[in-house]
């Protein structure tokens, strides 16, 4: 059963930072990247000093020689640096006309009856460049910027001044600017603009096509747009309604929103940004609906489609963090839209995002500038993986690929042990691809976001890198190119929430996944565009089968997936809406709760009763024993066989349960070592025996094919013994290692961090003892108990292996005899003993060490 070992494509390309070093520094760097095991690039400038010049192209020569020789994949970042959309830092000097535009609002207060009043609306243009969109007179309610009865009064403006005749009552009038100015440094193109788009692929995209003709499709795999975003304001508050900031626009986008939304969209505009009554959820959506087609069309669609006719793949990631990816500002208003005209699904896990333990609370992070703040623990434990895995389970061109950016800015402090689980919980979310953050050529310590792999040979833990990232490649290899298992669709919020009161996606697909009923996130424009299909009542959409439709609760919901939605019904699709139904449209219609409540198949309960619900009605795939919240599982169809992943996140709990999967069928079971794999085979074929210690995953590949041959049953032992004594401890440095240096004799484990000890000491330690072992009883393993953080351990000489995260058990392999016998165990920490980067001084800081205790069993 060799499944898991056979490994077809690259699944990584980690970023490698060039500024300009010398040749042998940049050879070395690609020679580290290739002993890692990995078989892929991404080149990004971070900054280089010749960007696009003489100097790059050397650069890139040497990467490209040395990827052609090492069949190599490489992409290249597409800009100076991210976010994309810098016009590889020419905006300003050659490409001044590519700006960004935005829509400012100014507000004159009014009262009237006056006759003959004037308004000195010209005098509000702050700059040459500054041109009036509209002007419109709305009656101020009770409430401050609460406004109805709104009049366009554009056509009255002469000379600069507004002349209107103030009916009686208090009026605000809205002078719509549109200005490239928004309080920020112009510095990035205009993301809505086609011209703008073109501009990049020129600049950028072209000449790379000049250079590497010929390696287009082969060596030369791609480009990485990293963070594009609209980009009108910096402070993580992205969201439509807000009133102190400026919206991005363009030349002629009026007209294009008044015909989308059948009227003169002028009188909609206060709507954008105050309380209009009943044109405010109108306004907001179709300004947002508009703004976000435009950004995926005439950005992400044209420079896919330039790729794809190359032979190339482009891929990427926007910005999604604290669920910003359905807002304006360093969000894109809509995840799917923003990434549907790439080649893979793209996200990133960086800035300490996901921390283990923190599911159901949010965090603080301190760093300095807009990077600093509270972080929405639900919604990176929960949401975002499944949005990268679900786009790229629908959209036909990702072929299942979905990318995600890891490791980044965590600090010193994140060590393998942390990267292995952030490993886990991408992949059994359906993550498939990884972009490691980052090799640097820079020389140590390169302070830009730790930590660094090599980092000049001074990382102690880089040479157990290509452990890690063999399992990632291995694992990735397994869960691609098969197909996706999930109960549920659950839609995407996007469109509800610019309108008006909406439920994330989030809180639903929190509640499946607690209970190990898997979903995916899909967006209303596949409904809208005819996108499925119902057969025997479930929805098809791609490769995927769901057994329901989940609508988490929306005030408004969009007049076609209405529509939509009534024919799912009549095909007999079940449909779930959580809390209630939606009461109007977001163009502003009433919606009938009797055209939803005719179908039987379309059901109203509460976010409490959705997991009884779907149990009940067998819209589930796995049935647990006992669920646990912390347990994920991801279910994927290959090769004829279904391959089961289930991964611990919790960082305490142990989780033994029983899986029924409702199949007759053999059972293999792969749990994953870093050196080796324990592999046996189940009695009972529809029966999962899950126990998973923390940060424990397992891997089950179910087959009809009888091949017990290849695998050995799992026999338990019956004995279970804590070895105790003194420990030798001995300590090398990395520049120094393997050779140590004799440090004390110890009798009780303990973290050599403590302020008595070593709180300074990066490294190896090791530890030696040795012990009497006069059992007769089956040991298979022998436990480390706590290590801090990388293992390796030897038993009489015999290398039983390295493990770089818990549980530290390795298997014995005959090294232990009866009398005496000699235990060495080496523990390798991270360097943030001795750098006190900016990241890690708001991390939490582990001990050092073999802590225990150390268990035979």
């Amino acid at each position: 059963m060799n499944d898991i070992n056979n490994i077809s494509k690259n699944h990584i390309f980690p970023f490698l930072w060039v500024h300009g070093e010398d040749e042998p520094t940049l050879r070395n760097r690609m020679e580290k990247i290739i002993e890692s095991g990995i078989k892929g690039v991404c080149v990004e400038s971070r900054i280089h000093p010749d960007f696009m010049a003489e100097k790059w192209w050397k650069d890139m020569d040497i990467i490209m020689e040395i990827a052609r020789e090492n069949s190599i994949k490489v992409w290249v970042l597409d800009d100076i640096r991210f976010p994309t959309g810098r016009l590889a830092g020419k905006l300003l000097s050659d490409f001044p006309q590519h700006r960004k535009w935005f829509i400012r609002k100014e507000i004159i207060s009014a009262v009237g009856e006056q006759k003959g009043a004037s308004f000195l609306v010209g005098d509000l243009l702050k700059d040459d460049e500054d041109e009036i969109v509209a002007v419109v007179a709305a009656k101020r309610e009770n409430k401050a910027f609460e406004v109805s009865d709104c009049i366009e009064v554009t056509s009255n403006i002469v000379d600069g001044i507004l002349y209107w005749d103030v009916p009686q009552g208090y009026w605000y009038v809205f002078v719509f600017v549109m200005t490239r100015e928004n309080g920020e440094e112009q510095t990035h193109m205009n993301m809505i603009s086609k011209e703008a788009t073109r501009a990049l692929i020129d600049i950028v995209y072209e000449p790379h096509y000049k250079h590497y003709k010929e390696d287009f499709g082969t060596t030369f795999a791609g480009f990485f747009s990293d963070e594009p975003q609209f980009r009108n304001v910096l402070d993580g508050d992205g969201s439509i309604g807000r009133f102190d900031v400026a919206l991005p626009w363009d030349v002629g986008l009026l007209d294009e929103l008044s015909t989308e939304a059948g009227e003169s969209f002028a009188v909609l505009l206060p709507g954008l940004w105050v309380d209009a009554g009943n044109n405010t959820a109108k306004a907001r959506y179709h300004y947002m609906n508009h703004v976000s087609s435009l950004y995926g069309n005439n950005f992400a669609m044209q420079i896919g489609q330039w790729c794809r006719e190359r032979g190339i793949d482009y891929v990427g990631h926007v910005i999604e963090d604290n669920d910003i990816h359905t807002q304006l500002g360093r969000g894109t208003g809509h995840f799917f839209r923003a990434l549907w005209g790439q080649d893979m699904s793209g996200i990133d896990v960086v800035l300490q995002q996901i921390i283990p333990g923190y599911q159901e609370f949010n965090y603080y992070i301190g760093f300095k500038g807009n990077l600093s703040g509270e972080k929405d623990g639900t919604f990176y434990h929960y949401a975002l993986g499944k949005l990268g895995a679900s786009l790229a389970h629908i959209d036909e061109k990702k072929k299942g690929r979905a990318m995600c950016e890891v490791y980044g800015a965590y600090g010193w402090s994140e060590g393998i042990k942390l990267m292995k689980w952030i490993t886990d919980h991408m992949l059994v979310r359906g993550i498939n691809y990884f972009v490691p953050h980052a090799f640097t050529a820079k020389g140590f310590p390169d302070r830009d976001c730790p930590p660094h792999f090599y980092a000049e040979g001074k990382n102690p833990q880089y040479r157990y890198f290509h452990i890690l990232m063999t399992y990632m490649n291995q694992v990735s290899e397994l869960l691609s190119d098969g197909t996706h298992i999930a109960s549920a669709a659950i839609i995407y919020h996007a469109e509800s929430s610019w309108s008006g009161d909406a439920m994330k996606f989030t809180d639903p697909l929190r509640a499946l996944m607690e209970n190990q009923i898997d979903a995916d996130i899909v967006p209303i424009d596949l409904f809208e565009k005819g996108e499925f299909k119902v057969q025997a009542n479930e929805l098809i959409i791609n490769k995927e089968a769901y057994k329901c439709l989940i609508i988490p609760y929306a005030k408004f919901m969009p007049e076609q997936m209405v529509t939509s939605i009534c024919q799912l019904a009549c095909k007999g699709l079940p449909i779930i809406f959580i809390s209630d139904f939606p009461e109007e449209t977001c163009q502003g219609e009433k919606i009938n709760a009797n055209m939803f409540e005719q179908y039987d198949n379309i059901i109203v309960i509460p976010l409490e009763q959705l997991v009884d619900f779907m149990y009940n009605n067998d819209y589930y795939d796995l049935k647990l024993q006992k669920p646990y919240k912390f347990l994920r599982s991801y279910h994927y169809k290959k090769n004829n066989k279904n391959i089961y992943m289930f991964f611990n996140e919790s960082i305490h709990e142990t989780v033994k349960t029983q899986v029924d999967i409702g199949m007759d069928v053999y059972m293999y079971n792969y749990r994953y070592r870093p050196l080796e794999y324990q592999n046996y085979y189940e009695e009972n074929g529809h029966i999962l025996q899950v126990e998973l210690k923390p940060y424990e995953s397992a891997i089950f590949i179910n087959s009809k094919e009888n091949t017990e041959s290849l695998l050995v049953r799992h026999e338990p032992g019956d004995c279970k013994r804590i070895i105790s004594g003194n420990w030798k401890v001995s300590l090398s440095s990395v520049d120094r290692y393997p050779k140590f240096t004799y440090f004390k004799e110890i009798s009780k484990l303990t973290s050599l961090s403590a302020p008595d000890l070593l709180p300074h000491f990066v490294g190896t330690v090791r530890y030696i003892i040795e012990f009497d072992y006069k059992q007769e009883q089956k040991v298979h393993f022998i436990d480390l108990g706590e290590v801090y953080e990388t293992a390796q351990v030897w038993l009489n000489d015999i290398d039983l292996g390295i493990s770089i995260c818990p549980p530290y058990q390795f298997q014995l392999k005959g090294a232990l005899k009866k009398g005496k016998n000699i235990l060495c165990v080496e523990v390798t920490n991270t360097l943030a003993k001795q750098i006190h980067d900016r990241f890690s001084i708001y991390a939490m800081q582990e001990p050092t060490g073999l802590l225990g205790d150390v268990v035979l069993e």
